[in-house]
């Protein structure tokens, strides 16, 4: 925050432009030269909060220091934004319509002038009290800073279907779970497994198949997650499937609805990250049944879940990687490029990458967090030897968290911004791109 607030208020004061009298007035009275000192300060203080994010140092110290700094910040803004509004257009003085020989010896006669001039005078003493704060209690300390990516570079965090290696063999297997014309009532396949095991991304390949999109059309995709609400799930089932609905239609209403559309369809419909027990219970009467192979895919990590949802399949249980699988994944997204190691990686960052993978326990989200975030390091034993050091747990689907916290600290601090803005948002809501820019540059998280 502190960074791109300071950004801003140094754009305001390299733009800190008016008509020849002012400027003149400003220079005449040593304004502009504190103005232009105050920018340079600003400056030096917005790398140092740059280079202490980018070295990942958030001891209490240095957070009270971003605090103050970014209190200055604010009052900096302030100051010019009164400047602005209380100085006349022309600088006129009685008898003398701007002109600056019959200007008065003290600024004190200027009371626009006199008042910027001792708000700047406030905010440097306070900007040399911080820099005292920092020498006196080593905030300058900024350490080695081994753990900063080179600049200009994005991580590669992508999880696409060419990351998902040995998936096909997954997805043919649930293709024919969907299509299998032995058994013609409605049923349920759930894929079950850990967070970060790619369920839903082999959903998504399964209903790609030209065989499923042959029998079953376009097929429906709804995010239940962890708290549901039958009304909103119905909603947008309606949605998906064309049906127009009121705002006052209660659950009953809507869900006959959609039965009586889906009556004489083969229809596949996909509910993805469910948690609830009961969850199938709930919706499986407004899902028709007329013996003509339609289908229910769900995904979730509790196998508890697919269990109840039903008992005609059993749940696909998604593994983890194998060794083998785990290690090719993982370098290919540490070295991305082949001619930054045409050979491949040197035998060193091999035994390095072996150990990683052991620590990932075959789980694609892990392999594919810290194989990029070694891709923006360089090909040093040392280097990748530092960030294996800083797993200090062993990374399972119950801590998928903590595996993309460690690819949030890994970003810069005005994307770091932008992301916890999506806090901002209802779960699972979709988010149109062009009104959370617009949001993203009225809140000055970017430019």
């Amino acid at each position: 925050m502190a960074e791109v607030l300071l950004g801003d208020v140094l754009r305001k004061l390299a733009n800190f432009t008016f008509d020849k009298a002012i400027e003149k007035a400003l220079s005449l009275y040593g304004i502009r030269e504190e103005v232009d000192k105050l920018s340079r300060e600003l400056g030096f203080i917005k790398a140092f909060i740059k280079d202490a994010d980018r070295k990942h140092i958030v001891e209490e110290r240095q957070m009270q220091l971003v605090k103050h700094i970014i209190d200055i910040a604010y009052d900096i803004e302030d100051a010019i934004d009164i400047f602005h509004s209380e100085c006349p257009e022309k600088l006129e003085l009685p008898g003398i319509r701007g002109h600056l020989g019959w200007l008065p010896k003290k600024i004190s006669k200027i009371p626009f002038l006199y008042q910027f001039q001792q708000e700047i005078k406030k905010i440097q003493s306070r900007i040399r009290e911080i820099n005292e704060f920092r020498e006196r209690y080593e905030i300058t300390m900024l350490g080695t800073g081994d753990k900063i990516p080179p600049p200009n570079t994005e991580l590669n965090l992508i999880f696409d279907d060419s990351d998902v290696i040995g998936f096909d063999t997954h997805r043919d297997d649930v293709v024919k779970l969907l299509l299998d014309e032995a058994y013609k009532s409605l049923a349920v396949v759930s894929i079950v497994g850990l967070g970060g095991l790619g369920k839903t991304t082999l959903a998504r390949k399964v209903c790609n198949s030209g065989d499923v999109s042959k029998n079953f059309g376009k097929p429906i995709w709804i995010t239940i997650s962890q708290a549901y609400d039958l009304l909103k799930i119905l909603q947008d089932i309606a949605k998906d499937l064309g049906i127009l609905f009121g705002n006052t239609e209660d659950k009953k209403e809507l869900a006959i609805k959609i039965r009586e559309f889906l009556e004489e369809k083969r229809y596949l419909i996909v509910f993805y990250d469910v948690w609830a027990e009961d969850f199938w219970k709930n919706i499986k009467n407004v899902m028709p049944d007329k013996n003509n192979g339609s289908r229910v895919l769900i995904t979730t990590r509790f196998e508890n879940v697919a269990k109840m949802a039903d008992t005609k399949y059993n749940p696909y249980k998604l593994p983890t990687l194998d060794h083998e699988q785990s290690l090719n994944l993982f370098l290919r997204k540490a070295v991305p490029k082949k001619h930054q190691c045409p050979d491949g990686p040197p035998d060193e960052l091999k035994s390095i990458a072996q150990e990683f993978v052991a620590k990932c326990k075959g789980l694609p989200l892990a392999l594919i967090v810290f194989g990029s975030l070694l891709s923006t390091k360089s090909y040093d034993f040392h280097e990748w030897k530092r960030l294996l050091d800083t797993m200090s747990l062993q990374v399972d689907g119950s801590k998928c968290i903590d595996v993309i916290a460690t690819s949030y600290e890994y970003l810069p601090l005005a994307k770091k911004l932008c992301f916890l803005y999506f806090a901002a948002y209802p779960e699972d809501k979709r988010i149109e791109i062009k009104p959370l820019i617009r949001i993203w540059v009225a809140e000055r998280l970017i430019p």
